[in-house]
């Protein structure tokens, strides 16, 4: 492998299973030891943080960094200790 890490992209129709797909496929990588990033993408226009929706189940599975790009903007979540910021 050269030329940096393998991207996967996962697209499809509403409600056929993508995010699903998805949040296994990054937990098996994260429990393996994988370092795994995820984004979600709509061209729509829609709340950036909402508990529960499909960016959020990324980072309960464990992807860090995950991120949510919208027509409404762009949310990049990095859980952790902000300890040091002001």
């Amino acid at each position: 492998m050269s030329g940096g890490p393998p991207i996967v992209r996962i697209c499809g129709r509403k409600g056929h299973g993508k995010t699903t797909l998805v949040a296994e496929l990054v937990r098996w990588l994260a429990a393996a030891g994988w370092s795994v990033g995820a984004i979600k993408h709509t061209p729509h226009h829609h709340p950036l943080d909402v508990p529960g929706k499909d960016s959020a189940r990324f980072g309960a599975a464990g992807a860090r960094p995950w991120a949510f790009v919208s027509g409404s903007g762009t949310a990049l979540f990095l859980p952790g200790d902000a300890g040091g910021l002001p």
